[in-house]
This record gives C-alpha cells, structure tokens and sequence, in this order.
C-alpha cells in the first residue's frame, strides 16, 4: 500500500470489501447468535457508494437490522486505500426509504430517485439525491432528513434544494 502512487483512490477491491461488511454485521456478536439469536445482527443495505470525504475515497453502506423495516441503525465508511473503517451509529432512515420518500414529493412527474450519499447540512445528517426522468436525465434534486424522512425538499438547482431543505427543517 505504501508503495502505490497518492492518484490511486482505489486500492481495496469492493467485492472483497463487501463481503467484509456482510460478515461484519452477521457475527459481530458470535457465530451462534447469528445462526440462532439473531440479537444485534445488522445487514447492509442495498447498495454501496464510493464517496469522497475531506480529500479521501470511501465506499459508504447503511446498516440495518434484520427485520423487515426502513430504518437504520448507522452507516459504514471504509476507506479505499488503507481498509480503515468506521461505524456511525445513526438511527434514521434507509437508504430506500429516503428514495421513496423524495419520490413522493414528484410522484406527478414519475422521476426516480439516484441512490442517496450522505450529508451534514448544517450538522443534520441529510440524504442528497438526484431525480431523474424516465430518460434518465437528472431533472431536480432531493434532501431528505435521515432522522426523519418525512422532511423532505425538491429544487431544480442544488442550492434551491438546499434552501428549500433549510427552510423545511425550520418549519419543523
């Protein structure tokens, strides 16, 4: 690792970290628990983003329990060079469930939501996402607030969506 050149961001290949991730959160606590308990088994969800933070690549995960429900427990960021990870403890909204609910804010216009990258906006742990039309084209721009989903703003620029955002959180 010491040896590869500063330009390369990815030097730990995503599949094996992946699968790090899965095993992770399945036995976390013990191989037991994970074949019989199930008691603090977290799984990914779906999807794994590379994201660049303060100059650093990083592939980003949410993590969720096993049962069936659109919440997180936190979030993984494992740095692409070095392996270096580090779990958030988050509770908040899935991935998913951010998509839906940004969704919804269009749903007249039949756009699709990208998969959301996390963001600290103004320290709210924030959901960014684009919407795109059946064509494909990004059309607008989503912030949904991870803690609470139901806060939700659209714009046709970023930083539209970004007021718009602010001016949610404070209605709320």
């Amino acid at each position: 690792i010491e040896e590869v050149p500063e330009w390369v961001d990815k030097i730990q290949p995503a599949d094996f970290i992946d699968a790090q991730i899965d095993n992770y959160g399945r036995y976390e606590q013990g191989f037991w628990n994970s074949v019989f308990g199930k008691n603090g088994v977290i799984i990914k969800t779906p999807g794994v983003l590379t994201v660049y933070n303060d100059g650093d690549c990083y592939y980003y995960t949410g993590m969720t329990s096993v049962g069936n429900d659109d919440a997180t427990t936190g979030f993984m960021m494992v740095n692409t060079r070095t392996k270096e990870t580090t779990y958030f403890e988050l509770a908040g909204a899935t991935e998913e469930a951010a998509q839906a609910s940004a969704e919804g804010m269009v749903q007249e216009k039949e756009y699709t939501a990208t998969l959301p990258v996390p963001l600290n906006v103004q320290g709210i742990p924030t959901y960014f996402m684009t919407l795109k039309d059946k064509a494909g084209l990004i059309k607008s721009y989503a912030m949904v607030n991870i803690e609470n989903y139901s806060i939700v703003a659209t714009g046709s620029t970023v930083a539209e969506v970004q007021q718009n955002y602010i001016d949610a959180m404070v209605s709320n």
